[in-house]
């Protein structure tokens, strides 16, 4: 098996946040799940797990629930903006770990994200146009032909958002019960 780097992905949903650290999902070396409370509390958890890993990562993919700001040229990139869960609006959720960890960070949607790793890693490998959707507390979806995803809020910041669909996201969002269409 060649080297692949570390690296470190992070699920930040309405109700838990997922943090996972390895070089893909046949080799996660390091999980934490915790729930969504405050963003004070919940981010300083959250960059102490990949801040104190022995091994440091290379870089860190972020999905998140939304809305979210995508767009890197913008002063708010990286923050969760108009959201309805309590607390959680116009958070910064890139800056606090781009200042802890001084790496490349990849910020997504947590579908937009999931959507890449079932691309890469799961029911979705080898199509050149798949839906991903989700429903949970809402009912969300990410479009794809040819790897580009059919929507405006797709940003993708090369191997930080692909560390993110390569751990944890991917390996925990892996659905079989997808019906590709080849």
């Amino acid at each position: 098996m060649r080297n692949r780097p570390l690296l470190g992905g992070l699920e930040a949903g309405g109700t838990k946040v997922v943090c996972a650290i390895g070089t893909g999902p046949d080799d996660i070396r390091a999980t934490m799940t915790l729930p969504t409370t405050s963003p004070v509390e919940t981010l300083r958890k959250a960059v102490a797990f990949f801040r104190d890993h022995p091994e440091p990562i290379a870089a860190l993919g972020v999905g998140t629930f939304g809305p979210a700001d995508l767009d890197p040229a913008s002063a708010t990139y990286g923050q969760v903006t108009t959201t309805p869960k309590p607390g959680w609006a116009h958070t910064d959720l890139v800056g606090p770990f781009r200042a802890a960890l001084g790496i490349p960070i990849g910020f997504d949607t947590d579908v937009n994200v999931a959507g890449l790793g079932e691309y890469t890693w799961g029911a979705a490998q080898g199509l050149h146009t798949f839906i991903y959707l989700t429903v949970g507390t809402s009912c969300t979806r990410s479009a794809s032909a040819r790897l580009h995803v059919l929507q405006a809020s797709w940003r993708p910041s090369g191997v930080a958002v692909r560390a993110g669909a390569r751990l944890g996201m991917a390996s925990t969002w892996r659905r079989r019960d997808v019906v590709p269409s080849r």
